[in-house]
């Protein structure tokens, strides 16, 4: 998307947000009482130097259309309990690819947390059109590999459409990785979001199972 601060104000008024003299965007409470100001906190992973950096720049640009994210830096062995039970304002994190790069754990609505332990849909968003869309690439098969990656490839340009117009989360960047097989590797076992890693720093473990034979015997 193109920046345009215009618009954004534009859109801030008709939700009834009101710049103060402050900088800050005000609103009437609809429960009565004092007005709500647009205040919180962007929750980051503590020593993730790029994360940190991105979420103060988000910081920065908001504060012209009068929103106060402060980012808040948080030790990795605290961060994921309060977004998995939907007690945030706004999150950075990231997440790797599963063995079916469809994020079904991420966008489908049976995996809203904290009511599903293992799913990833922290936003918590439904969206009853996008889950039939996801049900379908997951079962679609034709006659040949070309063939279904072709089927599903067409259901997943619906899927985007429906995520991106609706931000359910915004994509900053994407890291470089690499996936590789071999024969002579074997006992990987799945591990949260069917991710098959072998060293995962992101939780500081080893995957032990794993067994490596000679020339694939």
């Amino acid at each position: 998307y193109t920046q345009d601060v215009a618009k954004a104000k534009s859109l801030m008024t008709q939700a009834g947000w009101t710049i103060g003299a402050d900088g800050v965007a005000t609103r009437p409470n609809p429960n009565g009482g004092a007005a709500q100001k647009f205040v919180g906190k962007i929750r980051v992973r503590a020593g993730k130097a790029q994360r940190i950096k991105a979420a103060q720049i988000i910081s920065d640009q908001l504060k012209a259309i009068g929103m106060q994210l402060t980012p808040d830096p948080t030790d990795f062995k605290v961060f994921y309990k309060p977004i998995q039970q939907g007690n945030f304002d706004i999150a950075i994190a990231g997440f790797g690819l599963t063995l079916d790069p469809d994020n079904y754990t991420t966008f489908h609505s049976s995996q809203l947390t904290p009511e599903h332990k293992t799913g990833n849909n922290w936003t918590g968003y439904t969206n009853p059109q996008l889950d039939t869309l996801i049900e379908q690439e997951r079962t679609t098969i034709k006659s040949t590999p070309d063939a279904t990656k072709a089927a599903r490839k067409a259901i997943f340009n619906q899927i985007e459409k429906i995520i991106s117009g609706d931000v359910v989360t915004y994509m900053l960047w994407a890291d470089k990785s690499a996936m590789g097989w071999s024969s002579n590797v074997g006992g990987v076992t799945a591990g949260g979001g069917d991710n098959v890693i072998y060293v995962d720093d992101a939780r500081n473990t080893e995957v032990f199972s794993t067994w490596f034979s000679k020339n694939g015997k």
